[in-house]
């Protein structure tokens, strides 16, 4: 048993030596950390863009609006360190819950402007936060152009238009005080649908109309479509721009009583009327002149004209609003002599 003392004696100069060396050690690093913070090189300030980089909210903040906002037309914001100018589009955090569904470009993701890829399918319904990095690049680049490239994927061009299409029906239709906005964007999406609406017919339909009735959404006037043959019935375009006529209490003019009778009588219907509408619009005008030489007064209906108007953007279904027009597609009965006038052609 004589070995014990000497056993029990190496261990304690053990345990002796491993805390002197653990003392030393933690000394030596706290002395190297507040060396290096001293000694840190100043980072070099990154220069200021002129445009308007958006911030993200706070997580305090749980307001749903902190969460997004629309870029006005005319404004350039800051993106991926580009400025993206021109407006027109939502700024956001995409992780954010928004209701319904914001399209919205996210400045937090990863962007590529090297290697675009304007010719990429897109698929359907695109979203900004499920482009690749390159994709995002060129959606951005579109952007900041003038918009009416032909040469664009046609998913990019449906990106910039969920926005514009969101900020009508959702955010003005609901907030007056954005009313003053509604001609623009109208304007723009009109402008979108001759430059891109013969090149896609989904994107015709669609864009067509807003382009077509938008102009109800702020009290403007909706002119007579041009025709080449007589309509099969009337169509919400023809019925807003007859219900403005009726609504102003005037006489309808020969064109426009002309196709509302068209509508009524299947007469018109047949080939043989379309090869001689020249003809047959010369002769109606001449007889309708004489008859109704301020043109026809139509009583005004209590019935009030409605559109249902289907959206593009994921998320959205349609949207219906009421004009303060009249409805006149179930008025027949003061147009009886011109319907009989027209068959009599």
């Amino acid at each position: 048993m004589e070995w014990i003392g000497p056993l029990i004696g190496f261990a304690v100069l053990g345990l002796l030596a491993a805390l002197v060396f653990y003392v030393i050690a933690t000394l030596y690093i706290r002395i190297s950390k507040l060396f290096t913070r001293k000694h840190r090189p100043t980072p070099t300030p990154v220069a200021k863009s002129n445009a308007t980089p958006l911030k993200r909210p706070s997580k305090s903040n749980t307001r749903q609006g902190a969460a997004f906002r629309w870029v006005p037309f005319g404004e350039s914001v800051s993106v991926a360190n580009a400025e993206i100018a021109g407006g027109g589009f939502y700024l956001g955090d995409h992780t954010r819950p928004h209701s319904p569904a914001v399209p919205l470009v996210d400045p937090a993701l990863r962007v590529d402007f090297k290697q675009q890829e304007w010719s990429a399918e897109l698929g359907y319904w695109p979203e900004y936060e499920r482009l690749t990095p390159r994709q995002r690049g060129t959606l951005l680049a579109y952007l900041n152009s003038k918009r009416e490239s032909t040469q664009v994927a046609i998913g990019y061009v449906f990106l910039y238009y969920y926005g514009l299409e969101r900020r009508i029906f959702v955010d003005a239709f609901h907030d007056e005080s954005l009313a003053g906005e509604l001609p623009q964007l109208v304007a723009e999406v009109q402008r979108l649908h001759r430059v891109y609406g013969p090149l896609n017919h989904s994107f015709k339909q669609y864009s067509g109309r807003i382009a077509t009735i938008g102009p109800l959404l702020y009290d403007s006037p909706v002119p007579l479509q041009p025709y080449d043959s007589f309509p099969w019935d009337m169509s919400e375009e023809m019925a807003a721009t007859l219900g403005q006529a009726v609504k102003a209490g005037r006489g309808l003019t020969a064109e426009e009583a002309m196709l509302w009778a068209s509508t009524l009588t299947n007469a018109s219907k047949g080939k043989a009327y379309s090869k001689v509408l020249p003809e047959i619009r010369a002769l109606f005008e001449a007889r309708y002149r004489e008859q109704y030489p301020a043109g026809l007064g139509v009583p005004l209906p209590k019935t009030k004209l409605k559109f249902d108007v289907m959206l593009s953007a994921p998320g959205y279904r349609s949207a219906e609003f009421a004009t303060d027009l009249p409805d006149v597609r179930r008025v027949s009965a003061p147009l009886k002599p011109v319907v009989a006038m027209l068959e009599g052609v």
